[in-house]
């Protein structure tokens, strides 16, 4: 019945500067090391899917791709979620219902 849950998470690195990406990578580095959090992105992992939620002018915010590779960011770690008790089906209803009700225009940064 139940499978396997991860939170994929990645550095935030979608400026259109390379130097302000890296500053991105170094302070996540230092403040990852310290416990204390910084600039990261996360993605429930299902299946070999990542579902993440995102800002867009319409529409839905939630979106999927190949787990560990969202091209907009920087793939850092999976933290292991341990397995859902949910079934596929329970699963696909849950990420319908978020895709109807999440919409990109309702995403704040912070």
């Amino acid at each position: 019945m139940g499978f396997k849950v991860g939170l994929s998470v990645y550095d935030v690195t979608n400026a259109s500067s390379d130097q302000a990406n890296n500053f991105v990578v170094k302070l996540n580095n230092i403040t990852h090391q310290l416990g204390m959090g910084g600039v990261f992105h996360g993605a429930i992992a299902i299946e070999g899917l990542e579902w993440s939620f995102g800002y867009c002018d319409s529409g839905t915010g939630v979106y999927c791709c190949e787990e560990k590779q969202n091209p907009m960011y920087y793939f850092r770690e999976t933290v292991d979620l341990g397995e859902t008790p949910k079934t596929k089906q329970q699963v696909k209803d849950i990420l319908q219902r978020l895709k109807r009700e999440w919409l990109g225009a309702s995403y704040e940064l912070l």
